[in-house]
């Protein structure tokens, strides 16, 4: 409670002393104590054997000016779950460069998901 009144931007010099005095004197403070604890929902098993199982894929381009490389577009790939990405740069939009970086960056250390979700755009 003094907590909150000092975030509020009060004070005064006997604040935790004055709070812990009128909790303790508090007939309703001393009721609801044991309920302090108590969690508000069950709590739900998260299972960590599909952290993995789905990414998101951003493709960005065309890129104006180019890199000093001459790439023109970037792969955005992004685990939904620990938000883990990685950006990939390529020289031309087609189908055979996206599968080669998804094979070489994701499939072949994380498996193969169970989604990919596109930004769907051409």
């Amino acid at each position: 409670m003094a907590h909150k009144i000092v975030r509020a931007g009060y004070y005064w010099p006997s604040l935790f002393k004055d709070a812990y005095a009128f909790i303790h004197g508090c007939d309703k403070c001393q009721r609801a104590t044991g309920k302090l604890y108590n969690a508000p929902f069950p709590l739900k098993l998260v299972l960590l054997e599909c952290s993995f199982a789905k990414w998101v894929l951003d493709f960005i381009g065309l890129i104006s000016p180019l890199s000093s490389g001459h790439h023109a577009y970037i792969l955005n790939i992004t685990n939904c779950f620990i938000k883990w990405a990685k950006a990939s740069q390529l020289i031309k939009s087609n189908s055979i460069n996206i599968i080669l970086i998804l094979t070489n960056n994701i499939f072949t250390y994380f498996g193969v998901p169970i989604e990919l979700i596109s930004d769907i755009r051409t």
